[in-house]
């Protein structure tokens, strides 16, 4: 590879030994997988021949931190995707208690004065392992405690070093919700780690975006090679803690990402979760929720909208460990074009863990005639005294509907958008961070009439795109935050 990892390892300087002993370790695991083909189910419809390796580079530099607003616009400037979420991030500077916009360029950090007085933390991992390594050693010692990571998880474990870092005390509440604002514009790795302190109470909005390539790549290269965006989620709730979470993926065809999200909740805490890809070249997604103590609730929904030859790879794991534990995983995927995917889910469920209550499900909508899904739902249960079961669908969009929308005066791309916006419906409005269904439903809305969520051209159908929108919204109101 052409990381050099003593190097890489020598210019992370501030970082405490245990880090630096957990990524040595991961690293010779790293090498002592094979690379992972599309022979398996894990890894089915990606393409791994379309990213290189052994010509991954990842910079240890640290990006500079800003201070003035005017700056953000200049972080987002460098690509259109960039550009419209940046000014998304710019309208709800006074209506959310902590905003951290991350690139490999600069970063800006906001934290309202109430929830830095309540010794809330939301800053970079670079500066979290410098001031709070202790808050995050357990995390990363143990994120694997419950799984076996793939090679690609080992390497965000080996070299990431970007990222985000969230932590709320005991018994803490924060009223406004916390924004994150991940930039990619060329391979990397990053990390995002929350810390959900006793009896405490937030929501998290997660953006993720990638649609600018690194300069000194070479154009006929690109036609062959995607960047690669290895990204690892780790989630820890305490005892009686609640989190909203929403989580939004966008990135461009040149992208090939790789996502492990793993969410452990203790007993009594509450996750609710809303997982919206809105595109990439390849996206593989893995999902992992284990409930480690009775009492333990999570819901997670997810909605994947793809088009033109975009794949896509779901995996969740509902791990039960615990009595009296209680998931819900629903996932809808709608498919244009020649755009694939694959769901995978699995409940599992300790011998010990009796009165489990789990329920998974995968529908798929297909609009193109070239579009493809497949769904693979499997239950794996030790104990006797559960209540579990799964369902999956697979079908195209039914005609009659359409022609019944047309009829009526739509063009057939309104038509789509009003069929996918009711198959999406209930899962996004089920969100409980305010303003996030009413934005979603307009982020489908551009997809389906401009092919992608950030496109300029959406001034030019202003009134058609606010018929999905809120009457607060209609008035000048901020999507995500009425």
């Amino acid at each position: 590879m052409v990381i050099d990892f003593a190097k890489h390892i020598e210019a992370l300087e501030h970082e405490p030994q245990w880090l630096r002993d957990e990524r040595a370790k991961a690293w010779q695991k790293f090498f002592q997988l094979p690379m992972p083909t599309a022979a398996e189910e894990a890894w089915r419809l990606l393409d791994l021949n379309r990213i290189d390796l052994d010509r991954l580079a990842v910079s240890t530099s640290t990006p500079e931190k800003i201070r003035s607003l005017q700056d953000v616009e200049a972080i987002c400037d460098h690509g259109e995707g960039h550009f419209y979420w940046g000014k998304q991030i710019k309208q709800y500077i006074e209506k959310a208690a902590g905003i951290v916009v991350h690139s490999s360029k600069a970063i800006w950090l906001q934290l309202d004065e109430e929830a830095a007085k309540q010794g809330v933390i939301c800053t970079t991992m670079a500066e979290a392992l410098v001031k709070h390594a202790d808050l995050i050693k357990t995390i990363l010692i143990n994120a694997d405690d419950n799984n076996k990571p793939d090679k690609f998880a080992l390497l965000n474990q080996a070299i990431s070093h970007a990222g985000i870092f969230i932590y709320v005390p005991d018994n803490i509440v924060l009223s406004k919700p916390l924004i994150c604002l991940n930039l990619f514009g060329a391979d990397s790795m990053s990390k995002f780690v929350l810390l959900a302190g006793k009896n405490s109470k937030l929501s998290v909005v997660n953006i993720l975006t990638g649609g600018t390539r690194a300069e000194n790549q070479n154009q006929d290269d690109t036609k062959e090679k995607q960047l690669l965006v290895n990204y690892d989620l780790q989630m820890h709730l305490q005892a009686g803690a609640q989190l909203d979470y929403a989580e939004i993926h966008e990135f461009e065809d040149e992208f090939f990402v790789v996502n492990h999200s793993n969410y452990c909740l203790e007993r009594d805490s509450h996750l609710s979760a809303l997982i919206a890809a809105f595109g990439a070249g390849q996206l593989k997604n893995e999902i992992r929720t284990v409930l480690k103590d009775r009492g333990a609730e999570c819901v997670v929904n997810g909605i994947v909208l793809g088009n033109k030859k975009e794949s896509f790879n779901f995996n969740t794991i509902d791990d039960h460990n615990a009595p009296d534990t209680k998931s819900s995983i629903d996932v809808r995927v709608v498919l244009k074009d020649e755009a694939k995917s694959i769901y995978h889910g699995i409940i599992e469920v300790a011998k010990e863990a009796q009165k489990t209550n789990a329920f998974q499900s995968n529908k798929n909508l297909l609009l193109g005639e070239k579009a493809h899904a497949d769904s693979i739902p499997k239950l794996e249960i030790l104990a006797d005294d559960v209540k579990c079961s799964h369902g999956a669908t697979v079908g195209p969009v039914d005609r009659n509907q359409l022609f019944y929308l047309m009829s009526r005066g739509l063009s057939a791309s309104n038509a789509e958008e009003l069929i996918v916006n009711g198959f999406f419906h209930q899962l996004i409005a089920d969100c409980k961070i305010e303003g996030i269904s009413d934005w979603l439903d307009s982020l489908v809305a551009n997809k389906i009439e401009h092919g992608k969520v950030a496109d300029h051209s959406l001034e030019a159908t202003k009134e058609h795109v606010a018929a999905t929108l809120s009457v607060s919204q209609k008035k000048g109101q901020p999507a995500l935050i009425k």
